[in-house]
Order: C-alpha cells, then structure tokens, then sequence
C-alpha cells in the first residue's frame, strides 16, 4: 500500500515582518501594518462572541510570508479566519497549509471548492480566487493566474467588508504577473494607479517596491536613484524571507552602474532561503540571477 502523504505545514504566525521564517504569515491590520500576533488574539477574544459582526466588518489579514514574491501575498481574512467552522472556510485553511507546504496541486482543488460554496461570505471566495493565482503563478502557469487575480478583484469589489486592502494586495499580484507576461505597459498602468504607501504600511510598502522594480526589469530601465535604492536595500536586508526584493535591487543599481552594489546584493539574495515559485513566477528575475551569479561570486541557488 502506498504511504499516506505527510500532513500539511501547520499555519504559524510570525512576530514581526524582520523575522518572518520560510512558510510563516503574518498577522497585518487594514492599514497594510505588521502588527503583533498578541494583537490578533486579543481581536479574536473579544470577536468569537460577535461572529455576525465579524463577518461583516473587520478586514485583519493573515499574509503570507513564503519569500515576499512581490505581489503574490496571500490573505486568509478575518472573515474566513473567524467563520472557518464552515465547509468552505475549511476549504480556505486546508487549502493555505498545502499552500504553505509549497503542495500547489494538492492546494488548488481545496481553493476551488472554496470559491463556488454556496452561501459563502463574497471576501472568502476572492481569498479562494486570490490563493489560486498565487498558486498558478508558483507553478508557472501565469496566464492561469492572472485569469484568478481578476476574477478576484472583481469580487472584491462586490465586497463590503474589507475589500479596500484584499484588494490592494491582489492587484499588486496582478502587476507582477502581468509584468511577468511580458505586458509591461499594461503593468505600468495598473501600478501608477495604485497609491504610495505611507511609512506606517511596512507591509504594503514592500510589496509596492517589488511590483515597481519588476515592471522597471519588464520596460529595460531603472529610473530610480541610487539614494531610493540604498534606502529601500537597508529595509530589505532586515527581511529573512525577502530574497526576491533584493535581487531586484541588485539588478537596480547594476543598471545604474553600481556593480559593486549590485554583486553584495546578489550574494545575499542568493543566501536567502530558498522561494518557492521565483522560477516559474518571475522567469525574467531569475534568468538575470542566473546570468550574473558568475560575476558576483556565488555558487548555485539553494533549493533546501
């Protein structure tokens, strides 16, 4: 008889953005702030009583942290945390623990599912359809992916309940993959509509780096200074999981001349843990890491 598959990654929660590990989330308000995971219990304290109210208000998200992919988080919200109790919020959890144990095939059908349950709140099916461009884009199917991005952006909309940051948060999916397809001004577009974050959306203020700097690499030039890029490499150098944001910037200050910064910063992002899905959802990154890993003096990409 064959064995029995190994039971999913459990869900953990990180304590801050800095020291999020492989596979970890955290817990971020709608503001896009990494908060504490004592905060999030204690708004589960005092919410488990008040399960209506839940559903219909607060917008708190658990984000995932596999490697900060730029644009690919992932949210399990408040709504379908509290509500999980049912069929297809089950379907959500089983679906992210298979999600975080890089299961993509296993994690897609539990996605699925989710996002045509009937009597669903409509922020549990975006997340179901936002989780499913993420696991599409993993698998390198990116066309599949933006297909799901969509479809959840236009749920979101439909959606009364913390739809403003769900949605911010696919549509920087969007950008990347849209990037990754090659479709650069379309991409551009989409990213200049989308406000600036403030210095308190640590959260939201890294995935807004990742999804400019991807469409920069998708239009062939860097526009940005070599103060902008200084600055946004100290903030990511803090992140454990931030591999992939830092290879961008090495790639920024390669194209503005600075291959001495751009080789440390390629070194690092090689000594990153190991992001699942970089190869297949941001081809173009990883072909110029391949391509220059020689020059800067690292040796082959740690998968483990």
């Amino acid at each position: 008889m064959p064995e029995p598959p190994e039971p999913p990654r459990k869900i953990v929660l990180a304590r801050n953005l800095e020291e999020a590990p492989r596979g970890s989330l955290v817990y971020v308000d709608r503001k896009g702030k990494v908060r504490s995971p004592a905060r999030y219990r204690a708004l589960m304290a005092t919410s488990y009583g008040l399960l209506v109210a839940t559903v219909g208000g607060a917008s708190a998200l658990w984000i995932s942290m596999i490697g900060v992919v730029p644009g690919l988080a992932l949210g399990l919200g408040f709504t379908g945390w509290a509500a999980w109790m049912l069929r297809s919020n089950f379907q959500l959890r089983t679906g992210m623990q298979l999600l975080l144990s890089e299961r993509m095939d296993e994690a897609i059908p539990h996605f699925e599912r989710a996002s045509r349950a009937r009597f669903t709140p409509g922020v549990s099916k975006a997340l179901a359809m936002q989780n499913l461009g993420a696991a599409y884009a993993w698998k390198g199917e990116l066309e599949t992916a933006l297909r799901y991005q969509r479809r959840a952006i236009k749920q979101y909309g439909r959606s009364r309940s913390g739809k403003r940051l769900h949605a911010k948060l696919v549509r920087y999916a969007e950008i990347s993959t849209l990037a990754n397809l090659d479709r650069a001004e379309d991409a551009r577009q989409r990213f200049e509509s989308l406000p600036v974050p403030g210095d308190d959306s640590d959260y939201l203020r890294v995935l807004h780096w990742g999804a400019e700097l991807q469409v920069c690499m998708a239009e062939g030039h860097c526009p940005l200074s070599e103060d902008d890029i200084h600055a946004r490499a100290i903030v990511a150098l803090r992140i454990t999981t931030a591999g992939p944001l830092i290879a961008l910037l090495a790639w920024a200050h390669r194209e503005n001349g600075d291959d001495d910064q751009a080789w440390h910063l390629l070194r690092e992002a090689y000594d990153r843990e190991h992001t699942p899905g970089l190869t297949a959802a941001q081809p173009r990154l990883w072909a110029w890491m391949e391509a220059n890993k020689a020059a800067a003096g690292v040796g082959p990409y740690r998968s483990e």
